[in-house]
């Protein structure tokens, strides 16, 4: 394997000596390198008086297409490239050199230039075992080494920019264009007033209009890109992406520096806005070269600028943080230059500003919380410079409100909520006090930015409160004419209803968090195509299935997560195989696991959890060890352990339950306090204590248990919520009774038991996750059976021993469909049984002992 210079150099050296047909594979993941190698192989064959033919193949027709034209006598190099991936794409490969090595005599005979055949390097033995005897005639072989792993996830998607500012981009395109006809600039003047007065349609139709009448490259580019504008603003994004291709191909065309560079830039935003990173960062990096031949110095840094921002999103998208970094780092340096040239315009501060929020946002990902304050601070204080009234300052303050929900966030990271609080507050503020045309998405993602500072601070009502408030901010939004099929406003109200959620889950509203994911999933299955709005579902399906499995609604909860897999692991996953992928599947797998724990199936379970396992230790080893990634991991492996005990395997339950408490031990050394550390080290120790029990060690087991309980304790004195505190509190409480049983203190066990009933009876709220609490009660009640009769009281042993049944009957009528609790109900009527038999009630000793028999 070589890198891209290496292969270049030869792929050049092949070109300049050939003077006859040529066949040569270049073995390539699609991405960068392919768009670059084959930028500069156009660019050499067009030296020599040739063309480069393109021969893009992505389903039979495009196939059928290139083998068609291999034949024809022409001076060109063609380049035929594999776009088509997965299985389809390894059979199109397959075809594609059967075919050719058929007719490969009248291939060599009519094409006096030379043939490429460009595909993933996993596809290279297919191409010799398809084609041998082309194979042995080729005369390159290229294979490029694969780039290295992509070391964080996908930054947060950047906030989209506003008509005006777009607009203000585009300013002098026409006349820089060099467009020469009346006709075409009169239609694309109206064009551009209608999108001005938000009627896309009307643009559409006027733009369409002047393509069509368009004979001047220059004038057909502009038409392209004002009619790609229009369908961007109605959200049909995919049908823009091929005029956004033919504007840029015609400004090639024209040699027109800004209409290039205009063209370029927003294919790059555009494919970006998907998910597609590989063509995304080509075009930018295009758009980059277009930049640089404006003759204008300060035009040129303004677009140099803009251009490095975007490349450092893109980066960030793919997962290549420190590559990222740099090219945000360009971005600054050049917005510093032309903000020293030109004063503090917002065209010069509102850029600078964007860049170092994004610059925050990776360096949060990267960990450096510290940084991340700094840069989000800095953009803060360059948002405040700008000067101008009217539109400027309606502009002006949507950048100081971007920025300062960049800060409120990084400060969230860092643990300083006080400081995250109050810029989320000014956020919100200058949203409802500036009334522009994106005020109400503005408002929106500032409360639900609030939402995210209340649920870091465990104020869940408050929490609540805001998320509701950007909800219904988002729902008039789209209620407007024309709006209810803009992607943003859905994706907007489906995270606040997702905050929401999250935020009644934790008061254990069940039934109101399970309605607002179900609507923030109803909205993300509206919005169809972009990768962006794939994620946005997963997202709301996860929370839902969460939801659902609180509520105890199993068998829709069993659905959903289906569905949440398929969408992250299937065929159609709209994710790459970055960070972000990997985080995706994790958390897909991790909730198949926690749902399978409660089905009549624990292979499938233990399946799930082992891959969640394995995307979490990847995620790690790529990212580093992190607080995030380590907590990840720690939560995956916890779900391994309740999933091996669950199917038998105690020796890799315990050993993935001491992995995962270890992990949280080693957290607190970064966050001692944080409250869902707290949480989650009590539940850990909790399972661990379980764990013991099965081996028969109960001493250990009763240490880990009072070490949960005071835990416990002290996470419902920081905030944590009442019903799930009351659970976690319950579960504890009876593991140390279990425990004090085996130790033969069953006056302990007693107290545990009642200690335990109690915290589940106490005045709550809301109510605490079903399915774990009506286990947790038989489990108590089962307990205070046992330590009564082992005290001599049988009558109170009797009482417990019959609530217990009552509510193991109970659980099996409510959930029919799902394993048996633990205890199950035969165990307790078994026991209740004994105890009968021993107080002399043959009758209901009997009867309970048939039906144990039954349930068995």
């Amino acid at each position: 394997m070589t890198d891209l210079d290496a292969a270049w150099r030869e792929l050049a050296q092949q070109i300049d000596w050939s003077d006859q047909f040529w066949l040569g594979w270049l073995f390539v993941e699609a991405g960068p390198d392919e768009a670059a190698l084959r930028q500069r192989t156009a660019a050499a064959v067009a030296a020599q008086g040739q063309a480069l033919l393109d021969l893009p193949i992505d389903d039979e027709a495009s196939l059928r297409a290139a083998l068609e034209s291999f034949g024809e006598a022409s001076p060109r190099l063609s380049w035929a490239r594999l776009r088509a991936a997965g299985d389809e794409g390894a059979r199109l490969w397959s075809t594609l050199h059967l075919r050719l090595n058929e007719r490969r005599e009248l291939v060599r005979r009519n094409s006096p230039g030379g043939l490429v055949l460009v595909g993933p390097p996993a596809l290279k033995i297919a191409a010799r075992d398809a084609a041998p005897d082309l194979w042995s005639a080729r005369s390159l072989l290229i294979e490029l080494a694969p780039r290295p792993a992509p070391i964080d996830e996908a930054a947060p998607v950047p906030p989209r920019l506003s008509l005006p500012h777009l607009q203000a981009h585009e300013a002098g395109l026409f006349t820089a264009g060099g467009g020469r006809s009346a006709a075409v600039r009169a239609l694309l003047d109206d064009a551009l007033r209608a999108l001005e007065a938000g009627k896309a349609d009307e643009a559409y139709t006027r733009a369409d209009d002047a393509l069509r009448k368009a004979s001047a490259p220059a004038d057909a580019a502009l038409a392209a890109l004002r009619a790609a504008e229009a369908l961007t603003v109605q959200g049909r994004a995919d049908e823009a992406l091929p005029l956004l291709e033919r504007s840029a191909a015609e400004a090639r065309e024209a040699l027109a520096p800004t209409l290039a560079w205009a063209a370029l830039i927003r294919l790059a935003n555009q494919h970006h806005r998907a998910g597609a990173t590989a063509p995304a960062a080509a075009a930018a990096a295009e758009a980059r070269s277009w930049a640089a031949r404006v003759p204008d110095p300060d035009e040129a840094l303004r677009r140099g600028a803009l251009t490095s921002q975007l490349q450092g999103e893109i980066a960030a998208q793919q997962g290549a943080l420190d590559v990222a970094a740099r090219h945000l780092g360009a971005a600054i340096n050049e917005g510093r230059a032309y903000l020293a040239r030109v004063g503090p315009v917002l065209g010069a501060v509102g850029p600078l500003a964007l860049a170092l929020s994004v610059l925050s946002a990776v360096e949060r990902s990267r960990g450096a919380l510290d940084a991340a304050v700094v840069a989000a601070q800095e953009a803060v204080k360059y948002a405040q410079k700008a000067k101008g009234g009217g539109p400027l300052g309606q502009a002006r303050a949507a950048a100081e409100r971007g920025a300062l929900i960049t800060l409120s966030r990084a400060q969230i990271a860092r643990g300083g909520l006080t400081e995250a609080q109050r810029a989320a507050e000014q956020a919100v503020a200058l949203a409802r006090q500036v009334e522009a045309p994106d005020r109400p998405a503005a408002l929106g993602e500032a409360l639900w930015c609030l939402a995210e500072v209340h649920r870091a601070g465990h104020a869940w009502a408050r929490a609540g409160a805001a998320a509701r408030e950007a909800a219904e901010v988002y729902r008039a939004a789209m209620g407007r004419p024309g709006a209810g099929a803009d992607l943003d406003l859905r994706w907007g109200c489906a995270t606040a209803l997702h905050l929401q959620s999250v935020a009644e889950l934790a008061q254990g509203a069940l039934t109101t968090a399970v309605n607002a994911a179900a609507e923030g999933v109803a909205l993300c299955r509206g919005a169809h195509g972009p990768a962006r709005a794939q994620r946005a579902l997963a997202t709301s399906l996860a929370q839902l299935c969460a939801a659902q499995l609180d509520a105890g609604q199993l068998t829709e909860a069993a659905a959903h997560t289906a569905e949440l897999v398929e969408l992250r692991e299937g065929p159609q996953r709209a994710t790459n195989s970055g960070p972000d992928g990997l985080r995706e599947r994790l958390f897909a797998r991790a909730m198949q696991a926690e749902v399978g724990l409660f089905l009549p199936a624990p292979a499938a379970a233990g399946e799930a959890a082992r891959e969640a396992v394995d995307h979490a230790r990847a995620l790690r080893a790529t990212r580093g060890a992190l607080p995030d990634t380590t907590r990840d991991l720690a939560l995956a492996l916890e779900r391994r352990a309740a999933a091996a005990q669950a199917q038998g395997e105690h020796s890799a339950a315990r050993a993935a339950a001491d992995e995962a408490l270890a992990l949280y031990r080693e957290l607190q050394a970064f966050t001692a306090e944080m409250p869902e550390l707290i949480a989650d080290l009590a539940e850990a120790l909790t399972l661990r204590a379980r764990l013991s029990l099965d081996a028969g060690e109960a001493a250990p087991a009763r240490e880990a248990a009072a070490e949960a309980l005071t835990l416990v304790d002290r996470w419902a004195a920081n905030g944590g919520p009442a019903p799930r505190a009351a659970l976690f509190s319950a579960e504890a409480h009876a593991v140390a009774a279990a425990a004090d049983l085996a130790l033969g203190a069953p006056a302990a066990a007693a107290r545990s038991a009642a200690a335990g009933l109690a915290a589940l009876d106490a005045p709550l709220d809301g109510q605490p996750p079903a399915l774990r609490a009506a286990e947790a009660r038989i489990t108590l009640h089962d307990h205070a059976a046992q330590a009564a009769a082992a005290q001599g009281a049988l009558p109170a042993a009797l009482d417990a021993a019959r609530a217990a049944v009552d509510h193991a009957r109970a659980w099996r009528a409510r959930w029919p469909t799902a394993r048996d609790s633990r205890p199950s109900l035969a165990a307790v009527l078994e026991r209740a049984a004994a105890l009968a038999a021993a107080a002399g009630l043959a009758d209901e000793a009997a009867a309970w002992a048939a039906e144990a028999a039954a349930a068995r």
